[in-house]
């Protein structure tokens, strides 16, 4: 029997939202063990300036997420994932500023889940 809560429930929402295929959408190139190269963009927020948007905001959104972290799957670096990133920079011994970098962005991947 089909069971309606489970549409309401957060990580189906995203994947349905985010984590489909979609046609035409790029998919970020695969080191071969599943963790997507760095963009080759930082990601940043800054208060008073556009927030950044696009794909890669989504793929490292979705990789935070899946890692358990509260954040919102929707493509657009906010504070939310600002925060996050400060977070989880200051859990794995990495510069706490927020950014996305290569490094963040690669231990997102690979670093043990705590």
């Amino acid at each position: 029997m089909f069971d309606a809560e489970l549409l309401d429930q957060p990580r189906l929402r995203a994947w349905l939202h985010e984590g489909m295929p979609k046609p035409g959408q790029p998919t970020p190139p695969s080191s071969g063990d599943g963790v997507p190269e760095w963009p080759g963009r930082l990601l940043a927020y800054q208060p008073g300036q556009a927030m950044m948007r696009g794909h890669d905001v989504t793929v490292w959104q979705r990789q935070m997420y899946a890692r358990g972290w509260r954040i919102d799957v929707d493509g657009v670096y906010e504070p939310r994932s600002a925060e996050v990133a400060r977070l989880f920079q200051k859990e794995k011994g990495l510069p706490a500023d927020g950014v996305v970098g290569r490094q963040t962005s690669e231990a997102a991947w690979a670093a043990p889940v705590t």
